[in-house]
């Protein structure tokens, strides 16, 4: 095949998964780190493509990327509510020394969608920037950033990710949300809120009376003078938010299940 003899398997940047028939396909800023330089593309149909547009998403881990094509195949996504702690998942690459697919079960161990806590305002959140990664239970090979992970079913999960170690899955439950503005436009647009929250996870251990409250969702709060609850002429402020009101649930996913109040939101 062309792309077989184009480059060497062991010198590939890394992964991804095909959104579109038209060519869009993302990937995360550990394979692409820059929307400079020249990036190709080995598709499944035996293709060896030139990126022609680059889109970098500021608020999380994923890239965009556009090739020339007309016949991919689009992968499916799992739903937020549909994956589960402990259930067992598969790993999907190209090896470092062959063009053949290589599959890897494994089991997602946990969530991590807190970041680094060193006192209480690390536990108030932004709902602009996403920190969720699912954490499986044993470490993929180096060279698998990128890849697909899936369930039984064949629907995906995520794409794997990590630093010294390919450890994490970012989620792509929710990337619907996105594609048809990045397909239009050709440029990544999030949904804006603009508030500050926490957990109530992390709130109702503190309160007396906790049948005055939700028993899951995230309470609107400020971390600082310069972090209020709801920022001022924030789509969230225009509807009448204010601090310390509770919001329970996003387009029917439930706020406090498995992922946060960002994930679902962006």
């Amino acid at each position: 095949l062309p792309w077989q003899q184009t480059y060497l398997v062991s010198d590939a940047l890394g992964q991804g998964v095909v959104l579109s028939s038209d060519g869009w396909i993302v990937t995360t800023s550990k394979v692409i780190a820059s929307a400079k330089g020249g990036y190709m593309v080995a598709t499944n149909d035996g293709m060896l493509r030139p990126a022609t547009m680059i889109a970098i998403d500021p608020a999380t881990d994923l890239v965009y990327l556009k090739v020339a094509a007309a016949n991919l195949s689009a992968a499916t996504f799992a739903r937020a509510s549909d994956i589960n702690i402990g259930e067992q998942v598969v790993a999907i690459a190209i090896g470092s020394q062959s063009t053949k697919r290589e599959v890897i079960p494994r089991f997602l161990a946990g969530l991590n969608s807190s970041g680094i806590v060193n006192n209480n305002g690390d536990l108030v959140k932004t709902s602009e920037y996403v920190q969720d990664v699912l954490v499986l239970d044993n470490q993929l090979p180096g060279n698998w950033q990128g890849a697909v992970v899936a369930k039984a079913d064949g629907k995906v999960v995520g794409l794997a990710i990590g630093d010294e170690a390919v450890t994490y899955i970012y989620p792509l439950s929710t990337i619907d949300k996105i594609v048809s503005n990045l397909f239009t436009a050709n440029k990544v647009s999030r949904p804006v809120l603009g508030v500050n929250y926490m957990s109530l996870s992390a709130v109702l251990p503190f309160i007396e009376n906790k049948g005055d409250w939700p028993s899951a969702g995230v309470l609107l709060t400020k971390h600082s003078a310069a972090r209020p609850a709801v920022k001022a002429g924030s789509p969230a402020a225009k509807v009448g938010l204010k601090e310390n009101d509770v919001i329970t649930s996003i387009a029917e996913e439930r706020v406090n299940g498995l992922f946060s109040f960002s994930y679902l939101l962006n």
